[in-house]
């Protein structure tokens, strides 16, 4: 069974299929899609589809990988920016903050949930994992070399590891995500937001002020 992961395609005729299968697993999930469904809805035959993504496997997985990618939704361009624009130390905070703001806020946490069923998903899809760890370390690029540049000025901790520390602070909101779901009791989410943002700084700054 062919497997193309075809994620980004630039043939609009592929990317209109792909949206009617990213459709239908945010709908019914994976098990409920069906290539004559998607036929139906992208208005194609069964060989276009399998030119572009090999097998109703890779139509799938290419679906899962294109949720992620939408996903990935940390505003690391507009980081990047305030931080290189920095003159002082507490200008460099408030866009850690505005960074924190960014991991936490509902559309993200939302964001985060989908991340969580696409790398459910993908234990016994290795090509899957290969494909997220690579769009994760090119989504973490912008915001570490932020954080070494401010290491390097003296506005970060000398003693921790930043790349390690990005990592970190944007898996936890995998937690969040899964606290939001699963646990409906009121101030759950709030509180967990909260000591996230202190940990944060903590690490960050050796202070949570």
């Amino acid at each position: 069974m062919a497997v193309i992961l075809n994620p980004s395609p630039e043939s609009g005729v592929a990317a209109r299929i792909l949206a009617v299968a990213m459709s239908i697993l945010a709908e019914v999930g994976e098990a409920g899609l069906r290539i004559d469904e998607v036929m139906s809805r992208a208005s194609v035959q069964a060989p276009v589809i399998y030119r572009h993504f090999g097998s109703r496997e890779g139509l799938v997985q290419s679906a899962h990988l294109a949720r992620f990618i939408d996903s990935m939704r940390i505003e690391s361009g507009r980081f990047l920016a305030d931080t290189l624009a920095a003159t002082d130390a507490a200008t460099f905070r408030m866009a850690v903050d505005a960074m924190v703001d960014a991991l936490l806020c509902p559309e993200n946490i939302a964001a985060g949930a989908v991340k969580l069923e696409v790398l459910a998903m993908s234990t016994n899809r290795p090509e899957v994992i290969d494909a997220v760890q690579v769009m994760q370390r090119a989504n973490y690029a912008q915001p570490l070399e932020a954080l070494e540049l401010a290491q390097r000025r003296g506005w970060v901790r000398g003693d921790i590891d930043v790349r390690t520390f990005l990592v970190w602070a944007i898996a936890s909101t995998f937690g969040l995500a899964a606290v939001t779901s699963f646990r409906k009791e009121p101030g759950v989410a709030e509180n967990w937001a909260v000591n996230h943002r202190h940990a944060i700084r903590a690490v960050l700054f050796g202070s949570d002020c």
